[in-house]
């Protein structure tokens, strides 16, 4: 009984040092933080920028916003 006790006090002991450890070189890495230079946002999934700094999304909305004034210009209207 004794040695049951001591086994699970150790199991506890080290899974508890092992989770705070990962906790902290968690928040000291900022892995889940945006490449762009002092932007703190999270980045967005399969990229290692935030929405706002993805390179395709960028992309994207400078189309869709080019495609939009030729739409515009076509009928007339600015």
């Amino acid at each position: 009984m004794k040695t049951l006790f001591k086994k699970v006090l150790i199991f506890f002991l080290l899974s508890g040092l092992l989770s705070s450890c990962s906790a902290l070189l968690d928040i000291a890495s900022h892995y889940d933080d945006c490449s762009y230079p002092g932007c703190d946002r999270k980045i967005k999934k399969g990229s290692a920028y935030c929405p706002h700094h993805d390179g395709n999304l960028m992309k994207n909305n400078i189309n869709t916003s080019l495609k939009n004034m030729r739409k515009q210009a076509s009928v007339g209207h600015y």
